[in-house]
């Protein structure tokens, strides 16, 4: 009785032992476990969370006629072993790199639909912004009428633009902080919704908070260049939605190296390498740092980009030379911190 005994002890001591002999009775119905020096045992049972037994023979044959079988073990009723919970995939964080405030200004756009925008571009920023570029941004919106609390970051939600032609730009403010302005009348009138400017403006705010970074590339034969970090230029055509809210395409880090890491250039995969502009894109370059040539593969924005005195053309004063970006509270007082 020796081998009964230890079988006994294996499958109390062992939960995963009782488990599959569980499984073993499930499967098989009756199952020939061990044979030694002539003791047959077999293990029967009637299914999950059932009780089995153990019994013993010293007789030969096939099959042993039940009568012949000796009970030595009934046990109680076994459970199946819990299934461990999986321990949850952390979620990646990064770093948050500004709070905007968003004033509503505009007179036709209510500040529901102008938070709609702005939970759409948040995810936008918590997701694919967050992955391609490692960081994100936060948002309060300012109801009309109230004053702004202090923020990292302003954006200004208007009516009309404030510069011929601009649908949106982002800039310095008066204090060095990032300034974005958002003119709703003016990008309906060109057939798109003001969530895509404000997307726009944002993202290129988190790739030039300063409005003033250039870097060196290659045009479209190989010649050296320089390129402004603009993020949404080179595919400001493209959109897509977040939540049935239309939102900006935007480059990766890749496109602005001319040896990349990887081989996606913009959020929607639409461009083929570093430097690509595609179709409705558009972008400024320079071969000297100094002189800078229009590049625009028929932007929907293209009429507004030759413009005198479009934001387009913000970077050709130097950071040190512009007349600071600003826009009123009330009637008394600039937005400064």
């Amino acid at each position: 009785m020796a081998l009964a005994n230890q079988l006994e002890k294996d499958i109390f001591a062992r939960r995963e032992l009782a488990v599959g002999v569980q499984r073993i009775i499930v499967e098989e119905g009756i199952e020939m476990v061990k044979q030694q020096d002539g003791l047959h045992l077999r293990v029967a049972g009637s299914g999950p969370g059932k009780r089995f037994e153990i019994s013993t023979t010293t007789m030969v044959g096939d099959p042993v006629p039940d009568q012949d079988w000796k009970v030595i073990f009934i046990s109680p009723a076994l459970e199946a072993a819990p299934v461990p919970t999986p321990t949850p995939t952390p979620t990646p964080t990064v770093p948050v790199m500004a709070m905007i405030a968003v004033i509503n200004q505009s007179t036709t756009d209510s500040d529901q639909k102008v938070q709609s925008w702005i939970d759409a571009v948040r995810k936008q920023c918590d997701t694919d912004v967050a992955k391609l570029w490692d960081t994100t941004v936060n948002f309060t919106l300012i109801p009309k009428d109230q004053t702004p609390p202090q923020a990292d970051w302003y954006c200004l939600v208007a009516d009309d633009s404030d510069v011929a032609g601009a649908l949106g730009y982002h800039d310095s403010g008066p204090n060095g902080e990032p300034i974005m302005k958002i003119f709703t009348k003016t990008t309906e009138s060109i057939g798109q919704s003001p969530s895509i400017t404000l997307s726009h403006e944002v993202i290129e705010s988190i790739g030039d908070p300063g409005a003033e970074m250039v870097v060196s590339g290659v045009d479209a034969n190989g010649r050296a260049c320089f390129y402004y970090r603009e993020l949404c230029d080179p595919v400001e055509s493209d959109t897509y939605k977040i939540d049935g809210i239309d939102v900006s395409d935007f480059v990766t880090r890749d496109w602005f190296k001319e040896t990349p890491a990887t081989g996606q250039f913009d959020a929607l995969n639409l461009t083929t390498g570093p430097f690509h502009l595609h179709a409705g894109g558009y972008m400024e370059l320079s071969y000297d740092g100094s002189n800078w040539t229009q590049v625009d593969m028929q932007s929907v924005r293209s009429a507004l980009h030759g413009k005198p005195g479009s934001r387009h053309r913000l970077y050709k004063t130097a950071l040190k030379d512009r007349k600071k970006s600003t826009f009123k509270i009330d009637k008394k007082k600039d937005i400064r911190v």
